[in-house]
């Protein structure tokens, strides 16, 4: 940091280092290019300063609904909702959001799909998976998709699409979670 606490580049660099390293341990997808692998070297004398802002940025963002912490589920709390059995994943619901379970199989849109007249949920859809994949959030075993992590969304309807490749209406798709909706 200057003098007159306006922040220099080392100090951007360190705050940009650290948030890229929050928010991939997050649910969020980084399209970053350079995803900072090294972390700069701060003045011991800087570092308090810089944590503090970061606190405060955390704190501004998580006011906003951007929850940076990992979504966690203790397994002995969580009521699990699942699809039919051709799908092999699981969705639970923690602090508001739809939480996609860890060891989950989500598949790519069809290449059918190619063809629609909406043909950007083709694109869309690929871009998402090879994002989660690039942010090791999804590991192909055996030729299928695998979450790695919980992922968080703000609906049902993500999460199931995701499963499926194709459009589907969540509350609908995970057995008894309409009831939830209805509670």
């Amino acid at each position: 940091m200057t003098d007159n606490n306006s922040f220099d580049k080392l100090s951007i660099d360190y705050l940009e280092y650290d948030f890229i390293q929050k928010f991939k341990e997050s649910s969020y997808v980084l399209t970053n290019k350079d995803l900072r692998p090294n972390k700069p070297n701060i003045s011991v004398y800087d570092l308090p300063n810089l944590e503090s802002f970061i606190n405060q940025i955390v704190f501004l963002l998580s006011a906003e609904g951007v929850d940076l912490d990992e979504v966690k589920a203790s397994p002995e709390k969580v009521k699990y909702y699942r699809p039919s059995p051709k799908h092999h994943a699981k969705l639970f619901v923690q602090d508001g959001k739809f939480v996609l379970a860890s060891g989950s199989e989500i598949k790519r849109p069809p290449e059918s799909t190619k063809e629609w007249k909406n043909s950007r949920r083709f694109d869309r859809g690929n871009e998402i998976i090879d994002s989660y994949i690039a942010n090791e959030k999804v590991k192909e075993i055996d030729g299928k998709l695998i979450t790695q992590v919980n992922i968080a969304f703000k609906s049902p309807s993500a999460p199931a699409d995701l499963i499926t490749g194709l459009s589907e209406n969540g509350w609908k798709f995970f057995k008894g979670l309409d009831e939830l909706r209805n509670k």
